[in-house]
């Protein structure tokens, strides 16, 4: 072989080779750049999306258990709570917000711990003998039953006695746990005891949107805790069989008082009350919202749910929101 020829052989890139190699590169890593920001911009929408979804569906479940065992013992939710000394406290109470979230405030049985009592209780008795505690600890809360009516209390201590057990209660007597006269009671041998929660449900809007729960309603043994961050909204709708027949009437136009769902419009004007009107249902929305903005601009809103209208000033948040209804099934009436 020539030297000419072999140095044709050995001879390096062109500048102008060496430039086209350059932007070929250039292009495949900007290719590449994009590809990986559009896959994770993808990921972050959809890591949002799951957890706007989430804090909404934890948030209703929770709710939906604690409704389904509401007022247990107590048909017409008739409960005298001597935790909070709350007199319009029910087995279920719903809040209507104007313009705002629903409150809820419930008595629900926890844990299906349920005992019965060894000694006659009344309104002058310290303690509680009861046939067995062991599910139970200091600070829960307990209903005692005759499956008439009901007494709501905070257990101070749990003391084994033999094959009893005695329950101190946190306030004393129960005539003397509140200001108010308390109407004397007697809860004969064999009534029943459980152990519930009394817990007041809102949302906290001040600084994040929270669902919070309150497990003494306006009483100081506890602070609001919460149960799901991103919650913006709750909408509590209640079926009441307004003409007794049985039956809950379908919904017939936007038009208050006009079927037998009541907090569903804007003009329902009946407050209704469990001593007055016989639960059937309870319809709850949650409206759940991203924690961090999604987008730069300004084009979502929150929807409007029951008797309250939806926003119309956009903001940048990922919303869900979700919706069901719940039988009551401890209350008279129900199916």
């Amino acid at each position: 072989m020539s030297a000419a020829a072999r140095a044709a052989g050995q001879r390096g890139m062109t500048l102008v080779e060496l430039m086209i190699a350059v932007i070929i590169l250039s292009v495949v890593v900007a290719a590449a750049f994009s590809v990986s920001y559009s896959i994770m911009n993808s990921y972050r929408e959809h890591s949002r999306a799951i957890n706007v979804e989430r804090s909404a569906r934890g948030a209703i479940a929770f709710l939906v258990d604690a409704v389904r065992n509401a007022s247990p013992g107590v048909p017409d939710g008739q409960i005298t709570d001597l935790v909070g000394c709350e007199d319009a406290w029910q087995g279920i109470r719903v809040v209507n917000g104007v313009d705002a979230p629903d409150q809820l405030d419930l008595i629900y049985g926890t844990g299906g711990v349920v005992t019965t009592l060894r000694e006659a209780f009344t309104d002058v008795s310290t303690q509680m003998v009861v046939e067995n505690a062991e599910l139970l600890q200091p600070d829960d809360q307990i209903l005692i039953t005759n499956f008439d009516s009901g007494h709501l209390f905070s257990i101070l201590t749990v003391t084994p006695a033999g094959p009893d057990w005695i329950l101190t209660l946190r306030g004393g007597a129960p005539q003397a746990m509140c200001a108010a006269p308390l109407t004397a009671f007697n809860y004969p041998i064999r009534s029943t005891v459980l152990r519930v929660q009394k817990a007041r449900f809102t949302v906290s809007t001040t600084e994040v949107p929270v669902l919070m729960m309150d497990r003494d309603g306006d009483g100081t043994l506890f602070e609001p805790e919460p149960v799901a961050e991103g919650v913006e909204d709750l909408q509590i709708a209640i079926a009441v069989d307004v003409n007794g027949n049985g039956t809950i009437e379908p919904e017939l136009g936007n038009v208050g008082n006009d079927d037998d769902w009541v907090y569903n419009h804007s003009g329902d004007t009946i407050q209704p009350t469990m001593a007055l009107s016989t639960y059937r249902a309870i319809r709850l929305t949650v409206i759940a919202r991203s924690m961090d903005e999604t987008t730069s601009v300004a084009s979502s809103l929150r929807p409007g749910a029951e008797d309250r209208a939806g926003s119309t000033v956009a903001d940048v948040f990922r919303r869900r929101s979700l919706s069901t209804t719940v039988e009551i099934r401890n209350i008279e009436g129900s199916p």
